[in-house]
C-alpha cells in the first residue's frame, strides 16, 4: 500500500528531522504500510531536506511563506506517484491540501482530528472561523475521519 500523508509538524522534534521520535514513528508506519510519502509543510528557513529511506519519503514543503503551503504540497504531490489513500493530519489547511490532492489522484482520503473545532471556545478569531468552515466542507469528502476523543466524534456527528 502507498500512503500520501499531509502534516505541518514545523519543530526540531518533529517529522521532518531524521532521529526524532516523530521520524521514528512514521519509519515504524512506514514499514507496516508498505510506502509511506510525507509532505510537510515547512519554511525554508526551518533548513529541512527531503528525506528517503526507501519506503519512507519525507518531503518539506519549504515554501517562503506560510500562505503557500496548500499550493506548494499540492506542487510536491503531482510529482510522485499515485498513492493508494491520502490522509491529512487536520481538517484544516493540510485537509485541505489532502483533498486537492485526493481529487487529483481519484483516490480516498483519510483525516485526522485532533481539535474541538465546533465547540463555541475554539472559533474566537478570524483565523480559526475560517479553519472551521474549511473543516466543514473538508470532512464531507472524507472517507475516514480519526478522532482523539468521544467529545469530537460527538460534535462532529452532530
Amino acid at each position: 500500500m502507498r500512503v500520501l500523508s499531509i502534516g505541518a509538524d514545523r519543530s526540531k522534534r518533529g517529522i521532518l528531522f531524521e532521529g526524532t521520535p516523530a521520524f521514528r514513528r512514521q519509519t515504524a508506519y512506514a514499514s507496516a504500510l508498505g510506502t509511506l510519502d510525507i509532505i510537510g509543510f515547512s519554511r525554508i528557513t526551518d533548513d529541512a531536506k527531503n528525506i528517503d529511506t526507501g519506503n519512507l519519503n519525507i518531503l518539506p514543503t519549504n515554501s517562503t511563506s506560510r500562505w503557500f503551503y496548500v499550493r506548494d504540497a499540492i506542487r510536491i504531490a503531482k510529482t510522485l506517484p499515485k498513492p493508494d489513500v491520502v490522509t491529512a493530519q487536520d481538517p484544516f489547511e493540510s485537509g485541505f491540501a489532502a483533498l486537492r490532492i485526493a481529487k487529483y489522484f481519484g483516490v480516498p482520503l483519510h483525516v485526522q482530528v485532533h481539535t474541538d473545532f465546533l465547540s463555541p471556545n475554539y472559533a474566537t478569531s478570524g483565523l480559526s472561523s475560517v479553519r472551521t468552515m474549511i473543516a466543514g466542507y473538508v470532512l464531507r469528502y472524507a472517507v475516514g475521519i480519526r478522532v482523539v476523543s468521544k467529545r469530537i466524534q460527538s460534535s462532529i456527528e452532530t
